[in-house]
């Protein structure tokens, strides 16, 4: 047996190592960004704004410290961290729930892993760790009230921790959070409160439950971030950044509204998802596989008379879908991750229960056949998904072993460039929105603690303090596209505080050789695939010529005969 589980573990090893090697996105490198900030000593929202909870980067910096300004050694860094963790996970689980019938987990750990390169598991995301962080302690409460075992108060600090560093990556799973405590509480009093008394009790559940909230209480009141990190993740996310609740000019956020709209989109999608297991469509099964699993673990639960659990699953199920839609799981939707992760394992579990429960136990005629025939779908359904989650896998894994698919790289597009032009003493800046290009930038010193802004940008004191910082600094060189707009908006409605800054203090070569008399500055490097460097790149335009002279020196531009298909006008592409 140990020699099978032995050779799992390598095989599930390697489907995280290949894993390590698909995709790239520019919230990953958000999280490499903020890790290799804080290894510079800079400290999150006092030191550098961002909306989301610090986790990520912490893990991000972590790795960083092994692997240092490189993409790639950091994803393997992260494809070992996430091996490490889950087999921790299911040996911590193993041995706290003894009494729990645990087979189910190595496959549920497969199934994570195949499905991957789905939902984008194998990158470092707030919401795809989020996940992942949350399972051991969840799984823990789920196990142990299913099968009556005794909750002590070590089980309780393993919830405590779960769950803390899962909101501490993302507040997005709130509501998952003080749903999951409360059911921890419940079952501390319920195991515990007769052999050690109330206050015991009492004490206990606030000491581990409390103890990691205050303590970051107070990290962000010693640093002096509280401010800062309040306006970042309350008032900016409230504001600007929840997509599902749209609050009037002068309302007030309601958690309680918030988690009513929640339920209501929950309603409105889960069900229709779950109808699907009627056309047996194993196609495409993910989508129905979830939902069935699902509603398998709430017909095992009312079967076993486990209904205080079904808070805790519930809570679970409804509130894992605060970003996403239950009816529209597809391709690269990591922010179901919450949802198809704690699915999975609910399915998993089930049809594993269900199994011994057939098998070991009597049961009236009603009850058996409500527990076969639930039995046989998610058999069915969990068979074919498995087969679609493997030709998923293989779809990413084959191309790119032969070629014809493109790994990850080290290759920034402007970084490199811009590396030559300033020195470690010199600030420089690469945006609105380009994470991956200030991961590879080599300088230590940031013009200004705002290093991206979208359009919320315009609507808020960011614009007034990103422009106080960047006219007190004054970069270097500044590489902005003026056109970048995601979500189909008009970028000067929302850029147009920051062109303004640049048209005032900063130059562009598209702008300089329409005033040179006879000749022109043009670039050597050429054009990258997103920037137009004649366009995009400013220097300051009080040490124009002092600036000219040093990149014609190194070999970074050049002088030639004015031509206008070699010096075309400013015009901004996104």
């Amino acid at each position: 047996m140990k020699k099978i589980l032995l050779v799992g573990f390598i095989l599930l090893f390697a489907i995280f190592f290949i894993n390590t090697f698909h995709e790239e996105y520019p919230d990953e490198y958000d999280s490499l960004v903020g890790g290799r900030y804080m290894l510079l000593g800079k400290l999150p929202y006092r030191d550098w704004f961002q909306h989301h909870q610090p986790f990520a980067y912490v893990v991000a910096g972590a790795i960083q410290l092994f692997t240092g300004q490189s993409f790639v050694r950091f994803r393997i860094g992260f494809a070992i961290l996430l091996f490490a963790f889950h087999i921790a996970s299911y040996l911590l689980v193993k041995k706290r729930a003894k009494e729990a019938d645990t087979g189910f987990y190595i496959p549920f750990l497969f199934a994570v892993a195949l499905a991957g390169t789905y939902f984008w598991g194998q990158m470092l995301l707030a919401d795809t760790l989020a996940a992942y962080l949350i399972i051991p302690g969840y799984g823990l409460l789920l196990l142990k009230s299913y099968t009556g075992g005794r909750f002590e108060r070590k089980d309780l600090l393993i919830v405590s921790l779960s769950t803390f560093f899962s909101w501490f990556t993302s507040m997005t799973f709130t509501y998952v959070i003080i749903g999951l405590n409360l059911y921890a509480f419940y079952m501390y009093w319920k195991s515990e409160g007769k052999r050690v008394g109330w206050l015991e009790i009492i004490k206990n559940i606030g000491v581990v439950f409390l103890t990691p909230y205050i303590t970051f209480l107070i990290y962000l009141l010693v640093t002096g971030s509280l401010k800062d990190y309040y306006f970042a993740n309350i008032v900016y996310n409230q504001k600007y950044y929840i997509y599902n609740y749209l609050i009037p000019e002068g309302g007030r956020f309601n958690p309680l509204r918030y988690a009513i709209i929640i339920f209501n989109a929950f309603v409105n999608n889960y069900f229709p998802a779950l109808w699907g297991v009627k056309d047996f469509s194993f196609s495409d099964p993910i989508q129905v596989t979830l939902a069935v699993s699902n509603a398998g673990l709430f017909i095992l639960l009312v079967i076993k008379r486990r209904f205080s659990l079904l808070f805790a699953f519930l809570v679970m199920l409804v509130f894992s879908n605060a970003r996403n839609n239950p009816q529209a799981i597809r391709e690269t939707d990591y922010q179901s991750s919450m949802y198809i992760v704690s699915s999975m394992f609910h399915g998993l579990f089930a049809l594993f229960a269900f199994k011994k429960l057939l098998d070991e136990e009597k049961l009236v005629y009603s009850v058996k056949a409500i527990a076969s025939v639930t039995f046989m779908i998610l058999a069915a359904y969990w068979f074919f998904n498995g087969i679609f989650l493997f030709m998923k896998f293989e779809q990413k894994f084959f191309p790119k072993y032969m070629g014809t698919m493109p790994l990850i790289y080290d290759r920034p597009q402007v970084a490199t460039l811009v590396n030559q032009m300033v020195g470690d003493k010199d600030s420089a800046w690469i945006g609105p929105f380009e994470f991956k290009e200030l991961f590879y930038l080599k300088t230590k010193k940031l013009p200004s603690k705002y290093h991206w802004f979208l359009k919320q940008a315009a609507l808020s004191k960011i614009k007034d303090e990103m422009v106080a910082d960047f006219e007190k600094s004054r970069p270097k060189v500044i590489v902005f596209k003026r056109a970048y707009s995601p979500w189909a908006g008009n970028a000067p409605e929302f850029n147009y505080f920051f062109t303004d800054f640049l048209d005032k203090y900063y130059v562009r070569l598209c702008s300089l050789n329409a005033t040179l008399p006879d000749f022109s500055y043009e670039w050597i490097m050429g054009d990258a695939r997103n920037f137009q460097l004649a366009t995009d790149i400013n220097f300051d335009s009080a040490k124009k010529d002092e600036i000219l002279a040093e990149f014609e020196a190194k070999g970074l531009l050049k002088k030639g005969p004015k031509s206008a298909s070699a010096n075309p006008p400013c015009i901004e592409k996104e």
